[in-house]
């Protein structure tokens, strides 16, 4: 294991990471010899704890000249060397195949009536096709090669457990899958991971002509304060103690997040494509990633969607009317109790004011911002309240210098207007 950084504020965590292994990746191709592409999907093994692999072919082929290729893919200063022993080929043959076909039902609605508190889910039987990928137990990544550009960064990857963990200071670092695609297809991206340091991460998906994703992990599933999230963030205290950064750092628990590349049938984008996830920040970070999966679904399922039909409760009475007066700034006028939901991530600095010299001083009303549905800004409002006034607080000098500004040029103006 290569020395890390030496500039960090968080020299405990660089000791208990450097003492990790690393991932021992080997790259494998199976190919015809006047062909580029590969016929196997799964290229990357981790061979940290396995002494053999099968690398399967997801679909047939006819080769004159079948090559197998393997090569050593090291992370940073590691040093590998292999020994292959007893390979070994198994063909296969077609022995029956149907076409199926599914009727085409159009639109339905279902209406549902769940009980209070209920969580609503979506499941379904994941498929099983050529289009489709699943990390196994001993499949790797390819990951972020080469030095970072600035002076004192680093990057690399190492293994804690079954999990590929990513650390780098001041610099980034990307894994990804290259699999193909089909734009007119609909893919679900998912992984499993925790964030214990540095920014979130994020789905990046495109090639420099056609961009189709780049996206922070979590949105709508409580980004960007998600429980369990971020123990590493801030820098070390005389507190701190190496049995307690081991046990957060080999804690199993990882949350799943996903995110949906629509169908695009207007590219006409058939080419290869590199699934990344990266992360960067300009300190420390820390993030762990496992069940790395891209599926394709029906593209008639993009449009699903769970929609509330009818309020229940008090809120059945509410008459809300508002305007925006500035991008931070709204004016609500209600009639009843109710529930105003921002379609946006949950901002603490949001809050909502009962006038606009309220918003002047800082008198915010209590208890009206809440977080709902995990992720969204919402703001509860009471039968027989006046106008009120919801505001972004961090604007608070924009506005303060705008007023500033709109009474020294009325000013002028009066004054100018008595000179003439």
């Amino acid at each position: 294991m290569d020395k890390v950084s030496s500039s960090t504020s968080k020299p405990l965590l660089e000791n208990v990471i450097s003492s990790l292994p690393k991932p021992n990746n080997l790259y494998t191709c199976i190919k015809d010899e006047a062909v580029g592409d590969c016929y196997n999907t799964h290229q990357v093994f981790d061979l940290s704890s396995t002494g053999s692999i099968t690398i399967p072919t997801e679909k047939s082929f006819s080769a004159y000249h079948p090559l197998v290729l393997f090569a050593l893919k090291n992370t940073g200063l590691e040093a590998q060397k292999i020994s292959i022993k007893r390979l070994s080929t198994t063909s296969y043959q077609t022995v029956f195949q149907d076409t199926i076909l599914l009727a085409n039902y159009g639109d339905r609605t279902y209406t549902i009536t769940p009980e209070k508190d209920t969580q609503l889910a979506l499941r379904f039987h994941a498929p099983l096709n050529h289009t489709s990928f699943y990390q196994g137990a001993d499949n790797g990544f390819f990951l972020s090669q080469g030095a970072c550009a600035k002076p004192g960064s680093y990057r690399t990857f190492l293994k804690q457990g079954n999990t590929l963990l990513s650390y780098f200071n001041n610099c980034d670092n990307s894994l990804s899958m290259t699999l193909d695609f089909n734009s007119e297809y609909m893919y679900l991206w998912l992984v499993d991971y925790r964030l214990d340091s540095g920014k979130f991460p994020r789905f990046t998906l495109g090639d420099g002509f056609f961009n189709y994703k780049n996206e922070y992990f979590s949105l709508g599933q409580g980004y960007p304060n998600i429980s369990g999230f971020k123990e590493f963030q801030y820098p070390e205290t005389l507190f701190s103690n190496v049995t307690d950064i081991e046990s957060k750092l080999s804690s199993p628990n990882l949350v799943q997040t996903f995110t949906i590349v629509p169908p695009h049938p207007e590219y006409q984008d058939k080419g290869k494509k590199n699934f990344t996830i990266t992360q960067d920040s300009e300190n420390e970070g820390v993030a762990l990633y496992r069940n790395f999966t891209v599926i394709t679904l029906p593209n008639s399922w993009y449009s699903i969607a769970i929609k509330e039909i009818k309020n229940t409760g008090e809120n059945t009475s509410a008459s809300v009317q508002y305007s925006n007066i500035l991008p931070s700034l709204w004016k609500i006028h209600t009639q009843g109790n109710g529930v105003i939901k921002f379609n946006e991530s949950y901002d603490k600095q949001w809050g909502i004011y009962g006038s606009l010299s309220d918003i002047i001083l800082g008198k915010e009303l209590p208890n009206k911002h809440v977080r709902c549905d995990d992720y969204f800004n919402c703001f509860t409002l009471e039968k027989g309240e006046a106008a009120q006034y919801i505001f972004y607080w961090p604007e608070k000098l924009n506005v303060l210098g705008w007023g500033v500004t709109a009474l020294f040029a009325l000013l002028f103006s009066l004054f100018g207007r008595r000179a003439s």
